[in-house]
């Protein structure tokens, strides 16, 4: 239908998300992006080495930092994650394109 506006739906908090994905089939791979269910493309064995690689990385770097930051970084394996609160430590600079 042309011109149909799409529904909007609040969004969800980690704690539903993690609830609602474990009433999903184990087939199925999600993430949360945004508050928004995304569903996820199987993961090839590079994909999965890069993962591994990127993890180590991210461990070493939390481990370097002083006590203050590592309290609002949350690295959650072996479903990988990350929350965190960078705007402090963190000056992303614009894509160009």
């Amino acid at each position: 239908m042309v011109g149909a506006s799409l529904q909007k739906y609040a969004p969800l908090s980690v704690e539903t998300f993690r609830n609602w994905v474990g009433s999903r089939p184990d087939e199925e791979r999600w993430e949360l992006v945004d508050g928004i269910p995304m569903m996820m493309a199987p993961p090839t064995r590079d994909h999965q080495r890069i993962a591994s690689n990127l993890e180590r990385l991210l461990n070493d770097a939390i481990e370097r930092l002083p006590d203050r930051s590592k309290a609002r970084l949350q690295l959650s394996l072996p479903e990988f994650g990350l929350k965190c609160s960078l705007a402090d430590i963190y000056k992303g600079t614009a894509d160009a394109a």
